[in-house]
């Protein structure tokens, strides 16, 4: 690499440095009603039992408990996921430019990737005591690892990549949709270059760590009522209470199709519950013991409400999970945290409720970019499958869970981005790389023939 870039790379590794550092120095530590099933609080109301099982027993997967353990107290904890953030986005950094040929290619990968850590939408994670640091962090180790064995076929970047992976996958319960296509890469590679033993023992890890998560997994879904903040209510009721306040009371369109189509009765109690601030499942729950017949209706049709809805309102359902599918693609920031971006950020992340059709749209675009010239076909074909599994993982969320929908797309989100970068710099390695050779095509036919070569 010629000395100029080597410079700008040293440039942009200080710049992204200096600015983690703001944000270090800035940040004030963020704790959530449900943070004490990742953390203990050193309150004996809140200590409910053992937070880290390999069983299924505690309230959440072991990846985020396990690691909170390590450390005293939530301000050592946020550093520490700071740590591993500034670390794991530069490894990502170096890994990606070092899939590109040009060094304008080189830039453009690492340059980015920095500027996403620094983002409130990736950064301001590291101060908040839940599992979304984490999974940003570990997700994008196992993506920088992943592309080092790719690029090498060297053994140590393989046995990284499957341990940080097995280690991401019980970070949260919805990993499995973004695991799928790690496993499925990992044999494509395998498969192009002829090597088999070790991809085949890293894929059937990962295979049984994907096993391992969703048993447990379910297991842990009713281990973690006695941890929530109402241990009274089941986890099918609290499912059916957060999609009641959150997304049919509050809709009229779709409070009506409820109670015209599915029979849910009315309940004055239940529609002033819901409108009170915050999520207040007990006082919900509360309103619907005070109407017999809606709390009849709630306890027949608590397992089917979702799917009778699908049925009964079809274009309903489709355009209000479209649009939930959208606000989940559009990141989040919970922890206050310095903006060293200002209005950079907003060009990354924008602002609004079309992020589905913009996400869709830049993925077409820097997809149909990068095969006009078809360079690193299968670093094409693996940021394809990056962004299929995000779009398809955000999906299954907001099909099969309630709650937050702008929090639970985040890494998604993140992942879609790094997939539109990889495309880009496809494109832009592609098209460097076809000039270079023709100027160096036309210099040859332009060379005076040697002397005594044969003339014609």
């Amino acid at each position: 690499m010629p000395t100029r870039w080597k410079a700008l790379a040293a440039a942009l590794v200080a710049a992204f440095l200096a600015g983690r550092i703001v944000i270090l120095l800035g940040g004030k530590v963020y704790t959530s009603f449900d943070t004490f099933s990742y953390a203990l609080r050193g309150d004996p109301f809140w200590d409910r039992g053992e937070l880290v099982s390999f069983t299924g027993q505690a309230p959440r997967p072991w990846g985020v408990p396990l690691f909170y353990a390590m450390f005293g107290d939530d301000q050592a904890r946020a550093v520490a996921q700071w740590t591993l953030g500034t670390v794991a986005w530069l490894v990502l950094a170096w890994s990606l430019a070092r899939c590109f040929r040009s060094p304008a290619a080189q830039a453009l990968a690492g340059g980015v990737v920095l500027l996403l850590a620094l983002t409130r939408t990736v950064a301001s994670w590291d101060f908040a005591i839940l599992s979304e640091s984490l999974s940003l962090s570990l997700g994008a180790l196992v993506l920088a690892f992943f592309l080092w064995w790719a690029r090498t076929l060297r053994l140590a970047p393989l046995i990284l990549m499957t341990v940080v992976a097995v280690w991401w996958t019980f970070v949260r319960v919805d990993m499995l949709p973004l695991l799928a296509p790690l496993v499925l890469v990992v044999v494509v590679v395998a498969w192009r270059h002829r090597r088999w033993v070790a991809p085949a023992v890293a894929a059937a890890v990962l295979v049984l760590a994907a096993g391992w998560s969703y048993v447990t997994g379910q297991i842990s879904l009713h281990a973690a009522e006695k941890w929530t903040a109402t241990p009274h209510i089941t986890h099918e009721q609290g499912l059916m209470l957060y999609r009641l306040r959150i997304n049919v009371l509050p809709d009229p369109a779709v409070k009506s199709a409820f109670q015209q189509r599915l029979g849910m009765p009315e309940c004055p109690a239940a529609d002033r519950a819901a409108q009170l601030p915050g999520w207040d499942l007990p006082a919900l729950h509360d309103a619907i013991d005070q109407c017999p017949a809606l709390k009849a209706w709630t306890q027949e049709h608590r397992d089917t409400m979702w799917s009778e809805y699908a049925k009964a309102a079809p274009g309903l359902f489709a355009r209000q999970h479209y649009q939930m599918w959208s606000d989940s693609l559009r990141g989040a920031d919970y922890a206050q945290t310095p903006s060293v971006l200002s209005k950079m950020e907003r060009l990354i992340f924008p602002p609004g409720h079309a992020q589905l059709l913009i996400t869709l749209a830049g993925l077409a675009l820097t997809l149909g970019l990068a095969l006009i010239r078809r360079a690193h076909p299968w670093l094409i074909a693996g940021a394809a499958l990056l962004a299929a599994g995000a779009l398809g993982s955000a999906l299954i969320t907001i099909l099969l869970g309630a709650g937050e929908t702008w929090r639970f797309g985040l890494q998604e989100a993140v992942a879609a981005r790094l997939a539109m970068l990889i495309f880009v710099c496809c494109a832009i390695d592609g098209f460097v790389t076809a000039r270079l050779t023709s100027k160096r095509s036309g210099a040859l036919e332009k060379a005076p023939a040697l002397e005594g070569s044969p003339s014609h």
